[in-house]
């Protein structure tokens, strides 16, 4: 490959070595999609436990951010602004798996 990003192409019998990534994809109520992917033994943990089609409870953390400003000229800053940046998943438990029913 060069700076300027020109590469070859090769197809045939081509040997490459990755490592497996395990995902998960999930669909709330509101039709509302996220994946997590890895290649750890956690993300591997979670896609071995889970089933197509089972209802789970999700656990996660929620990351925010804080504006702050001191707003009363008291030289403490106060919280002017929160804002929910993202969610960071924790994990999935089954709590209802139509293949063992």
């Amino acid at each position: 490959m060069t700076t300027s990003g020109n590469m070859t192409f090769s197809s045939g019998d081509v040997e490459v070595n990755i490592e497996p990534v395990y995902a998960a994809v999930f669909e709330c109520e509101h039709k509302v999609k996220f994946i997590t992917q890895g290649p750890d033994s956690a993300h591997q943990a979670l896609y071995n436990k889970l089933h197509e089609g089972d209802s789970v409870n999700i656990e996660y953390t929620e990351i925010w951010r804080y504006t702050l400003k001191d707003i009363d000229g008291d030289k403490k800053k106060e919280v002017i602004l929160r804002e929910l940046m993202k969610y960071d998943f924790l994990d999935a438990n089954a709590f209802y798996s139509p293949s063992k029913n």
